[in-house]
């Protein structure tokens, strides 16, 4: 539970903390992915624990890569990777 409430509240950052570099990728883009990666994390979390602790690690690391990002479009990029693999 507490590595859900963790990676919730770094969704909500990651999407809230982020400027708006170029138009590919909009702060609202970042805010829906932001609140889908949230609900699936949530579901994953629910339904396969196991699965959570792995997505974890990996939620972990995107972030680091995130706080990092050049622009809009590249933390586009990470969540559409992580709804990819929260999805499968």
């Amino acid at each position: 539970m507490k590595t859900k409430s963790i990676l919730a509240a770094f969704v909500v950052a990651m999407g809230l903390g982020t400027t708006a570099a170029f138009a590919d990728c909009t702060q609202a883009d970042v805010q829906a992915k932001a609140m889908q990666l949230n609900a699936a994390i949530q579901e994953m979390a629910a339904s396969d624990p196991g699965k959570m602790s792995e997505f974890a690690a990996k939620a972990q690391e995107a972030s680091q890569k995130m706080s990092t990002a050049s622009d809009m479009q590249e933390v586009c990029d990470y969540y559409d990777q992580l709804l990819a693999e929260a999805g499968s």
